[in-house]
Protein backbone atom coordinates (compact mmCIF):
# COMPACT_ATOMS: atom_id res chain seq x y z
CA UNK A 1 0.00 0.00 0.00
CA UNK A 2 2.95 2.47 0.77
CA UNK A 3 4.63 1.54 -3.07
CA UNK A 4 7.24 -0.45 -1.75
CA UNK A 5 8.16 -3.07 -4.67
CA UNK A 6 11.08 -4.10 -3.14
CA UNK A 7 11.38 -5.55 0.59
CA UNK A 8 14.44 -7.06 2.44
CA UNK A 9 12.63 -8.53 6.21
CA UNK A 10 15.08 -9.59 8.28
CA UNK A 11 14.61 -11.62 11.23
CA UNK A 12 16.05 -14.24 13.89
CA UNK A 13 15.15 -17.96 12.73
CA UNK A 14 16.26 -19.05 16.16
CA UNK A 15 13.92 -16.56 18.42
CA UNK A 16 10.82 -18.13 16.50
CA UNK A 17 11.86 -21.71 16.64
CA UNK A 18 10.59 -24.26 19.28
CA UNK A 19 11.29 -27.64 20.83
CA UNK A 20 8.90 -28.98 17.75
CA UNK A 21 9.42 -26.46 15.43
CA UNK A 22 12.77 -25.89 14.06
CA UNK A 23 14.59 -23.07 13.04
CA UNK A 24 14.60 -24.88 9.31
CA UNK A 25 11.54 -25.37 9.27
CA UNK A 26 10.86 -21.33 10.76
CA UNK A 27 12.69 -20.39 7.27
CA UNK A 28 10.79 -23.06 5.06
CA UNK A 29 7.23 -21.80 6.55
CA UNK A 30 8.49 -17.68 5.91
CA UNK A 31 9.82 -18.80 2.37
CA UNK A 32 6.34 -20.30 1.65
CA UNK A 33 4.71 -16.88 3.17
CA UNK A 34 7.33 -14.81 0.68
CA UNK A 35 6.43 -16.87 -1.99
CA UNK A 36 2.21 -16.45 -1.73
CA UNK A 37 2.91 -12.54 -0.95
CA UNK A 38 4.66 -12.23 -4.06
CA UNK A 39 2.02 -14.38 -5.87
CA UNK A 40 -0.73 -11.97 -4.88
CA UNK A 41 0.85 -8.71 -4.77
CA UNK A 42 3.58 -6.23 -6.86
CA UNK A 43 6.60 -7.09 -4.89
CA UNK A 44 9.64 -8.53 -4.41
CA UNK A 45 10.96 -10.27 -0.97
CA UNK A 46 14.19 -11.09 0.41
CA UNK A 47 15.07 -12.41 4.15
CA UNK A 48 18.11 -11.52 5.89
CA UNK A 49 18.73 -13.93 8.33
CA UNK A 50 20.25 -12.53 11.87
CA UNK A 51 23.09 -14.32 14.38
CA UNK A 52 22.34 -12.68 17.28
CA UNK A 53 24.58 -11.24 20.33
CA UNK A 54 24.51 -12.86 23.24
CA UNK A 55 23.64 -16.34 21.78
CA UNK A 56 26.18 -18.78 21.66
CA UNK A 57 28.66 -19.18 18.31
CA UNK A 58 26.90 -22.95 17.65
CA UNK A 59 23.73 -21.50 17.66
CA UNK A 60 24.67 -18.61 15.35
CA UNK A 61 26.58 -21.01 12.92
CA UNK A 62 23.85 -23.13 12.39
CA UNK A 63 21.91 -19.80 11.34
CA UNK A 64 24.53 -19.40 8.56
CA UNK A 65 24.36 -22.39 7.34
CA UNK A 66 20.81 -22.00 6.87
CA UNK A 67 21.47 -18.66 5.07
CA UNK A 68 23.88 -20.31 3.07
CA UNK A 69 21.80 -23.20 2.07
CA UNK A 70 18.49 -21.49 0.99
CA UNK A 71 21.01 -18.08 -0.54
CA UNK A 72 19.23 -17.25 -3.66
CA UNK A 73 15.89 -19.26 -2.39
CA UNK A 74 14.48 -16.29 -0.14
CA UNK A 75 17.28 -15.83 1.83
CA UNK A 76 19.20 -12.72 0.31
CA UNK A 77 22.17 -12.38 3.09
CA UNK A 78 23.27 -12.47 6.92
CA UNK A 79 22.92 -9.76 9.65
CA UNK A 80 24.01 -10.11 13.44
CA UNK A 81 22.08 -7.98 15.43
CA UNK A 82 21.41 -7.35 19.32
CA UNK A 83 23.61 -5.49 21.76
CA UNK A 84 26.65 -4.23 20.28
CA UNK A 85 27.89 -2.50 23.53
CA UNK A 86 28.08 -5.62 25.31
CA UNK A 87 29.11 -7.73 22.15
CA UNK A 88 31.52 -6.09 19.96
CA UNK A 89 32.32 -7.10 16.57
CA UNK A 90 35.57 -9.00 16.85
CA UNK A 91 33.35 -11.61 18.53
CA UNK A 92 32.08 -12.51 15.40
CA UNK A 93 35.00 -12.22 12.81
CA UNK A 94 35.15 -15.99 12.69
CA UNK A 95 31.42 -16.02 11.96
CA UNK A 96 32.09 -13.21 9.03
CA UNK A 97 35.14 -15.15 7.42
CA UNK A 98 33.35 -18.59 7.05
CA UNK A 99 30.14 -16.04 5.24
CA UNK A 100 32.65 -14.35 2.66
CA UNK A 101 34.45 -18.18 2.49
CA UNK A 102 30.53 -19.45 1.40
CA UNK A 103 29.85 -16.43 -0.80
CA UNK A 104 26.66 -15.01 2.12
CA UNK A 105 26.88 -11.20 1.15
CA UNK A 106 26.10 -9.97 4.72
CA UNK A 107 25.15 -6.39 6.50
CA UNK A 108 25.89 -6.13 10.17
CA UNK A 109 24.53 -4.07 13.17
CA UNK A 110 27.41 -1.92 14.25
CA UNK A 111 27.70 2.13 14.98
CA UNK A 112 24.33 2.50 16.97
CA UNK A 113 25.61 2.66 20.04
CA UNK A 114 28.17 5.30 19.57
CA UNK A 115 31.57 2.78 18.45
CA UNK A 116 32.97 3.78 15.62
CA UNK A 117 35.18 0.89 15.45
CA UNK A 118 32.39 -1.43 15.00
CA UNK A 119 31.44 0.01 11.88
CA UNK A 120 35.08 -0.21 10.88
CA UNK A 121 35.54 -3.79 12.06
CA UNK A 122 32.61 -4.77 10.46
CA UNK A 123 33.39 -3.62 6.88
CA UNK A 124 36.65 -4.73 7.40
CA UNK A 125 35.30 -8.42 7.62
CA UNK A 126 33.37 -7.79 4.28
CA UNK A 127 30.33 -6.40 5.65
CA UNK A 128 28.86 -4.66 2.33
CA UNK A 129 26.42 -3.05 4.31
CA UNK A 130 26.03 -1.47 8.18
CA UNK A 131 22.79 -1.22 9.85
CA UNK A 132 22.31 2.37 10.85
CA UNK A 133 26.23 3.27 11.05
CA UNK A 134 25.69 6.72 13.35
CA UNK A 135 28.91 6.56 14.93
CA UNK A 136 30.14 7.74 11.54
CA UNK A 137 29.65 11.35 12.84
CA UNK A 138 33.00 10.55 14.79
CA UNK A 139 35.43 10.92 12.16
CA UNK A 140 33.66 11.86 8.47
CA UNK A 141 37.20 10.76 6.81
CA UNK A 142 36.05 7.45 7.33
CA UNK A 143 32.62 7.76 5.96
CA UNK A 144 34.93 8.92 2.70
CA UNK A 145 36.75 5.29 2.46
CA UNK A 146 33.31 3.51 3.18
CA UNK A 147 31.94 5.57 0.32
CA UNK A 148 35.21 4.61 -1.73
CA UNK A 149 34.60 0.75 -1.18
CA UNK A 150 31.01 0.97 -1.57
CA UNK A 151 29.44 0.27 2.00
CA UNK A 152 25.96 1.56 2.30
CA UNK A 153 24.62 2.64 5.62
CA UNK A 154 20.63 1.20 6.56
CA UNK A 155 20.06 4.53 8.34
CA UNK A 156 16.82 3.77 10.44
CA UNK A 157 15.40 7.63 11.53
CA UNK A 158 12.55 7.15 13.69
CA UNK A 159 14.54 4.24 15.38
CA UNK A 160 17.73 6.38 15.78
CA UNK A 161 16.13 9.08 17.73
CA UNK A 162 13.60 6.55 20.26
CA UNK A 163 17.10 4.52 21.21
CA UNK A 164 19.13 7.88 21.73
CA UNK A 165 21.77 6.61 18.78
CA UNK A 166 20.75 10.40 17.72
CA UNK A 167 19.73 13.00 20.19
CA UNK A 168 17.92 14.97 18.18
CA UNK A 169 16.92 15.79 14.73
CA UNK A 170 18.97 18.90 14.69
CA UNK A 171 22.19 16.80 14.60
CA UNK A 172 20.78 13.76 12.98
CA UNK A 173 23.29 13.06 10.39
CA UNK A 174 21.63 11.78 7.24
CA UNK A 175 22.27 14.97 5.57
CA UNK A 176 25.17 15.14 6.37
CA UNK A 177 25.98 11.53 4.91
CA UNK A 178 24.18 11.88 2.01
CA UNK A 179 26.59 15.47 1.56
CA UNK A 180 29.87 13.03 1.89
CA UNK A 181 28.31 10.84 -0.98
CA UNK A 182 28.14 8.00 1.31
CA UNK A 183 25.06 5.28 -0.20
CA UNK A 184 22.42 5.45 2.31
CA UNK A 185 18.77 3.87 2.27
CA UNK A 186 15.71 4.76 4.44
CA UNK A 187 14.18 1.63 6.75
CA UNK A 188 11.29 0.93 9.50
CA UNK A 189 13.80 -0.80 11.51
CA UNK A 190 11.48 -2.49 13.19
CA UNK A 191 7.60 -1.02 12.50
CA UNK A 192 5.91 -2.72 15.38
CA UNK A 193 8.10 -1.68 18.21
CA UNK A 194 8.98 2.02 16.41
CA UNK A 195 5.24 2.56 15.32
CA UNK A 196 6.75 3.21 12.02
CA UNK A 197 5.96 3.10 8.35
CA UNK A 198 8.34 3.77 5.37
CA UNK A 199 5.47 6.76 4.66
CA UNK A 200 6.37 8.35 7.75
CA UNK A 201 10.45 7.94 7.75
CA UNK A 202 10.73 9.69 4.48
CA UNK A 203 8.13 12.23 5.51
CA UNK A 204 10.14 13.25 8.59
CA UNK A 205 13.41 13.10 7.10
CA UNK A 206 12.09 15.28 4.41
CA UNK A 207 10.30 17.85 6.91
CA UNK A 208 14.28 18.28 8.60
CA UNK A 209 15.72 18.77 5.38
CA UNK A 210 12.59 21.82 4.38
CA UNK A 211 13.00 23.09 7.76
Amino acid sequence: AEGVRYLEIRFSPDFIQTPTFTMEQVLQATIEGLELAQAVYPIRLGLILCMMRGRSEVVNRQVLRLAEKYLGRGVVALDVAGDESKYPMPLFKDLFFEARAAGIPFTAHAGETGNLDNVLWAVDYGAQRIGHGIALMKDLSQAADLKSAGILLEMCPISNLQTGASVSWATYPFAIFRETGLPVSINTDNRTVSSSSLTQEFGILNDQVDS
